[in-house]
Formats: structure tokens, C-alpha cells, sequence
């Protein structure tokens, strides 16, 4: 499991979640699987939305978020949710 940019340009450029990409990046970026040769792209909520994966346990079950098409009021980055 991880997290790769994709082809889609991202609404919200050039503000951004640190929590889910660290840097400003112009393309959506989403969770990814890769199993048995094939990558399956684990997609995001409905919208301009990136998601990530950050940790994989033993049995390959992974936890991750992703950006919910709000903008957090503390912050004014992109929300997002586990």
C-alpha cells in the first residue's frame, strides 16, 4: 500500500493538507494496493479529493485518509477525514 500523484489536477492547488501530501503538488494524489501484479487504486470521497495511506499492519490492513471537498475552519486547508 501507499499513496502516488495521479493525472488530475487538483482544485485546491496551491493550498493543501500537510497531513496528506507535505509539500504543495498541483495533481490529486490517492492510496494505492499493489497486489498480485495488479495496482488497484483505493480512490477518495466523492470530489476533487486526494487520500493517502500511512501504516499497514501485519495483515496487510492499511489506515489512511482522505479530503472531504470542506475547508477546515481552523486551518483553511482542504478537510479531511480518516
Amino acid at each position: 500500500m501507499g499513496t502516488a500523484d495521479t493525472t488530475i489536477p487538483d482544485t485546491d492547488y496551491p493550498n493543501f493538507n500537510p497531513f496528506m501530501v507535505g509539500f504543495p503538488d498541483p495533481y490529486l494524489a490517492q492510496a494505492f494496493e499493489w497486489r498480485n501484479g495488479q495496482l488497484i487504486n483505493l480512490g477518495a470521497l466523492p470530489g476533487n479529493n486526494s487520500s493517502a495511506v500511512f501504516e499497514v499492519n501485519g495483515n496487510g490492513v492499511g489506515v489512511g485518509m482522505s479530503e472531504t471537498a470542506t475547508v477546515d475552519p481552523y486551518t483553511g486547508w482542504p478537510g479531511d477525514n480518516a
